[in-house]
C-alpha cells in the first residue's frame, strides 16, 4: 500500500491536448474521453517476510455538463496470517451556476493491519471575486483509532493585475504562526518567491528558465533543482541538505496524461505550476513510464534507492487501457507488482 498515493490524490493538474482534425472524424479527441474507473490489483511487501495482495478501485462521476462531481477510493488489502487493511476515500464536489467549486467533502477512513483505526472529515468551502479565488476557509475533524482533534483554517489568495497569484496567506487553529507566499514578477515571467517557515520569513534565490519555470530555489537550509523537457515537464528534481542529495527522475511516454484526468481543473483557481506540483505524475503533459530514487552523498556519487517502472496499452484515442507498475528497492528487489485497467466514457476504447 506505500504506493497509494502514486494513483491518487491531490491537485495542481494541468495536461496539454494536440489537435488533428482528420483524426477526431473517426474518434473522438481525448480531451472529451472521461476516466470513471481505474483498477489496480497487485502484491506488495514482497521483500518484508509479510506480503500482502491488494485491489485499489477509483472512480470518478461527472453531471450532465460532463463537469466531475465526485471521486472515490476504495483499497483492501489481505496480509499472511488473515490479517487485513482497507482505506477509503470520498470527495464530492459542488458548483455555482457559472461553473466555479463552491464546495467540497472529503471524508477518509482506514484501518491497518493491526487493526488501528483512522479517519478525517473536511468540509472546504470557496470564495471568488472576478472569476478568480480569494478565500478558501477549512472545518476538519480528526479520529486516530480512538483520539479526536478537531482543526480550521483559512487560505486567502490575491492577485497581480493580469490575474497572476501574488500572495497567499494560510491561518490555522493549529498554530499560532500565520504563513504566506509572496510572488513578484518581472516581464510577465516570476522574479522573486518569499515564504514563511516556522513563522520566519525566508527569501530564496531563484532561476527562472525561458518557459518560465523555477529551475534552482536556493534557501539557507535547502536548495532545490529542477530540469524539463521542452514541453515544461519536470524530468529531474534535485533536493540538497547538509550537502548529500536526494533525486527523483522521471520518464514519460507521449500519449495524454491519464493521471490528469483522475481530479479535474478547477475554474479560477491559482496557477502554480511555475514550480509547485512537480512532485507528482498528476502536473506531467504525459504518462509516467519510470520513477527512479537515487541519493548523492557529499562526494557527488549517485546510488539507487529504488524505483517505479510502468508500461501502458492504449486505445485509440491514445489513452491508456491497461498497465503493469513494477516497484524495486535499492538492490534492485521487486517489492511490489501492479496490473492497471482505466475505464472511460464519450470515447471509443
Amino acid at each position: 500500500m506505500k504506493n497509494i498515493k502514486f494513483i491518487c490524490l491531490l491537485v495542481i493538474l494541468f495536461s496539454a491536448c494536440k489537435k488533428n482534425n482528420d483524426a477526431n472524424v473517426a474518434n473522438p479527441p481525448a480531451s472529451s474521453c472521461k476516466l470513471t474507473q481505474i483498477i489496480t490489483t497487485g502484491r506488495g511487501e514482497l521483500t518484508s517476510g509479510d506480503p500482502s495482495t491488494f485491489t485499489i478501485t477509483e472512480k470518478m462521476e461527472y453531471n450532465d455538463k460532463n463537469i466531475q462531481t465526485g471521486y472515490s477510493l476504495q483499497s483492501n488489502a489481505s496480509y499472511a496470517g488473515g490479517k487485513t487493511g482497507s482505506t477509503l476515500i470520498n470527495r464530492d464536489f459542488q458548483y455555482d451556476a457559472d461553473g466555479f467549486l463552491v464546495k467540497e467533502i472529503y471524508q477518509a477512513s482506514s484501518k491497518d493491519k493491526a487493526g488501528k483505526t483512522y479517519s478525517s472529515n473536511t468540509t472546504q468551502i470557496y470564495e471568488y471575486s472576478k472569476g478568480l479565488l480569494i478565500k478558501k476557509t477549512l472545518s476538519s475533524s480528526y479520529n486516530s483509532n480512538g483520539t479526536v482533534s478537531n482543526e480550521t483554517g483559512t487560505l486567502l489568495y490575491e492577485y497581480t493585475t493580469d490575474g497572476k497569484i501574488a500572495k497567499y496567506t494560510n491561518t490555522s487553529s493549529s498554530s499560532t504562526a500565520t504563513n504566506f507566499q509572496l510572488f513578484e514578477y518581472s516581464n510577465g515571467k516570476l522574479s522573486k518567491i518569499s515564504f514563511t517557515i516556522s513563522g520566519t520569513l525566508v527569501t530564496p534565490l531563484i532561476d527562472v528558465n525561458s518557459q518560465g519555470l523555477v529551475t534552482k530555489l536556493v534557501a539557507p537550509s535547502f536548495e532545490y533543482r529542477y530540469q524539463y523537457d521542452g514541453e515544461g515537464n519536470n524530468i529531474r528534481q534535485e533536493l540538497t541538505r547538509s550537502g548529500t542529495k536526494d533525486i527523483t527522475v522521471f520518464e514519460l511516454d507521449t500519449k495524454q496524461n491519464v493521471s490528469a484526468k483522475v481530479i479535474p481543473v478547477f475554474k479560477g483557481q491559482p496557477d502554480l505550476s511555475f514550480y509547485s506540483g512537480r512532485e507528482n505524475g498528476y502536473s506531467f503533459t504525459h504518462n509516467m513510464t519510470a520513477e527512479k530514487f537515487l541519493f548523492a552523498d557529499i562526494s557527488g556519487v549517485e546510488k539507487s534507492l529504488g524505483a517505479n517502472i510502468i508500461t501502458y496499452q492504449y486505445n485509440s484515442n491514445g489513452l491508456p487501457t491497461a498497465g503493469s507498475r513494477t516497484s524495486s528497492d535499492a538492490n534492485g528487489k521487486t517489492i511490489e507488482t501492479a496490473a492497471m485497467s482505466y475505464s472511460y466514457i464519450g470515447c471509443s476504447q
